[in-house]
C-alpha cells in the first residue's frame, strides 16, 4: 500500500510539474472572442490535421473534408457539380488523429466550443469525447490535466449541429491547440472554435509582462515570447530579437519601410560620404565631391574620381613625385599615371626613371624624351640615343695632357741617368791614371795627353746629347 501510495504522489507531482510548463494566465479576458473565425479570423493554412478524409481512399487530397471544413456553422453544400462537406472527417478512425490551430498571437485560451458533422445524410457522424492540447510554439504540445494528474477528457457533441462549450479552470496563454479525438460516433467528423482573446502586448508566464515598445504588429496586435522576443519582427527602423535597437543613423531612408533589416544592416545604402553594411565607415577623405552626391559606393570606392594628386579605388595613393605639375588639374590620372609629363632629367609613365647618365646637359630642360633618348645628343666620347656606347679610341682633353706630363717626367729622368753614368766613367779613369809607372812617365804623358783629349771629347759628346733632347722635348710644352 506505501508503494501504491508513493506511486500516487508522484504522479500527481508529475501532472503538477507538466502543468506548469502551460502558460496559464490568471487574468480574464476583458472580451471573450472566438479565435478562430471571430473578428478576426485565422487564414485558411493556419488550419491543419493528421489527415483528411478523400472519400476514395486513394490518398488524394481534396477540399471536401480539409481542416479549413472544420470552422464552426460550416455548411455542406453542392458547388461547381460536387460536395463540399459540412466538417473536417479524419482519414482513418483511431486515437492519433488531430486537428490543430495556429493563433494570429499569444491568446488567452478560456474555452472550446465544438460541433458534429452538418449533412450526414442519415450518419450522424461526431467526436463524442476529446483531449485539449496546447503549445507556445507550436512545436511542443502538452495537454491539459485534471487536479489529480490526469490527462483532462472533455465531453463532446451528442448530435450533429448543437454547440457544446467546455470551460477552462484557468485561462492558458498558446499560439496554437490541437483537439484530439478520444471516442466518435460513425466516423471522426468536427467542426469546432476556440474561446480566448489576444494576450496583446504581453508576455510572460502569465502574460504579465509588457513586450517591448518597438515590436512589430500583426492586425494591430503586438506578441512576443516569454524571453521578451518581438515575434513578428520590429516596428519601422528598429532591429534586434527584442527590437531596441535604432538602425544605424547612416542608413539611408526607405520610402514605406524600415531603413535597417533585423541584423541592422542598411536596406537602401548608406547617406552620403559614408559606407558599409551599417554605414558605420565615412568615404576615404580623398574622393572627389561631383554629380553624385554619395562620394563612394558600399565597399568605400570613391564614385567621383579623386581630389587632386591622388589615385587609386580608394584614393589613399598620392601621385607619383616626379610628376609635372599640373596646373589646376591633378598631376596623374586614376592608374597613377603621369598626365603631365615629367620633371626634368625624369621619364617613363610614372616618371620614376631618370635620364641616361651620358645625355648631353639641356639649359632649363630635360635632357632626355619620355622615352628615356637623350634629346640633345650625348657627352664627349659617347653615341647612340641613350648614349650608352663609348666611341674607339677617343682620348679625352683631359686624358692628352696627362700623356704630355708623363713624357716630359720621363725625358728628366733619362738625362739625370746619363750624367751619372758619365761621372762614374770619369772617376774610373782618373783611378786608372793614378796607379801607371812613372819610368813609362814621358809616355804616360803623352798618353795622358791623348786621354785627357778623349775624355774632353766625351764630355762634349754627352753635353752635346743633352742639348739634343732639351731641343726635342721643347715642341711638347703648351
Amino acid at each position: 500500500m506505501f508503494k501504491i501510495y508513493q506511486f500516487q504522489v508522484a504522479v500527481r507531482v508529475l501532472a503538477i510539474i507538466e502543468l506548469s510548463l502551460i502558460a496559464r494566465g490568471t487574468s480574464t479576458c476583458l472580451e471573450t472572442t472566438h479565435l478562430v473565425s471571430g473578428k478576426r479570423p485565422i487564414p485558411d493554412d493556419y488550419l491543419t490535421a493528421s489527415s483528411q478524409f478523400n472519400g476514395n481512399n486513394d490518398n488524394r487530397i481534396t477540399d471536401n473534408y480539409s481542416p479549413w471544413r472544420s470552422r464552426l456553422d460550416t455548411k455542406e453544400i453542392y458547388e461547381n457539380n460536387s460536395w463540399l462537406n459540412g466538417c473536417w472527417a479524419a482519414q482513418s478512425n483511431d486515437a492519433q488523429q488531430w486537428i490543430q490551430a495556429r493563433f494570429l498571437a499569444r491568446s488567452y485560451i478560456t474555452g472550446i466550443v465544438t460541433q458534429g458533422r452538418n449533412g450526414a445524410r442519415g450518419a450522424e457522424q461526431r467526436v463524442t469525447s476529446y483531449q485539449f492540447y496546447v503549445s507556445e510554439d507550436c512545436v511542443n504540445f502538452v495537454t491539459t490535466k485534471k487536479a489529480n494528474g490526469d490527462n483532462e477528457i472533455f465531453p463532446g457533441n451528442t448530435d450533429q449541429d448543437s454547440y457544446v462549450t467546455n470551460k477552462l479552470a484557468h485561462p492558458v496563454c498558446a499560439l496554437c491547440v490541437r483537439i484530439q479525438p478520444v471516442t466518435w460516433d460513425w466516423h471522426i467528423s468536427l467542426r469546432f472554435d476556440v474561446l480566448g482573446c489576444p494576450c496583446g502586448n504581453h508576455n510572460g508566464s502569465q502574460c504579465e509582462h509588457s513586450c517591448p515598445t518597438n515590436c512589430a504588429s500583426v492586425n494591430n496586435i503586438t506578441s512576443c515570447d516569454d524571453q521578451g522576443v518581438c515575434v513578428d519582427g520590429c516596428f519601422r527602423d528598429f532591429f534586434g530579437r527584442k527590437c531596441n535597437n535604432p538602425c544605424p543613423s547612416n542608413c539611408a531612408a526607405v520610402a514605406n519601410g524600415s531603413r535597417c533589416d533585423q541584423q541592422g544592416v542598411c536596406v537602401n545604402g548608406c547617406v552620403d560620404s559614408h559606407f558599409g553594411r551599417q554605414c558605420s565607415n565615412p568615404c576615404p577623405i580623398n574622393c572627389a565631391t561631383g554629380a553624385n552626391a554619395r562620394r563612394c559606393d558600399q565597399q568605400g570606392d570613391c564614385f567621383n574620381g579623386c581630389v587632386n594628386d591622388h589615385f587609386g579605388r580608394q584614393c589613399s595613393n598620392p601621385c607619383p613625385s616626379n610628376c609635372a605639375a599640373g596646373g589646376n588639374t591633378s598631376r596623374c590620372d586614376q592608374q597613377g599615371d603621369c598626365v603631365k609629363g615629367c620633371v626634368n632629367d625624369h621619364f617613363g609613365r610614372q616618371c620614376s626613371n631618370s635620364c641616361p647618365t651620358n645625355c648631353a646637359p639641356v639649359a632649363g630642360e630635360s635632357r632626355c624624351s619620355n622615352s628615356g633618348t637623350c634629346t640633345m645628343g650625348c657627352v664627349a666620347g659617347y653615341k647612340g640615343g641613350t648614349c650608352e656606347s663609348s666611341i674607339d679610341g677617343f682620348v679625352s682633353e683631359e686624358s692628352g695632357g696627362g700623356f704630355k706630363s708623363g713624357m716630359i717626367a720621363s725625358l728628366i729622368v733619362n738625362c739625370i741617368v746619363i750624367i751619372i753614368l758619365a761621372v762614374m766613367s770619369c772617376l774610373l779613369r782618373k783611378k786608372r791614371l793614378t796607379n801607371t809607372d812613372v819610368v813609362n812617365k814621358s809616355s804616360s804623358d803623352r798618353s795622358g795627353h791623348a786621354e785627357l783629349s778623349q775624355f774632353s771629347m766625351e764630355t762634349c759628346s754627352v753635353h752635346s746629347t743633352l742639348d739634343n733632347n732639351r731641343d726635342e722635348a721643347k715642341p711638347l710644352d703648351k
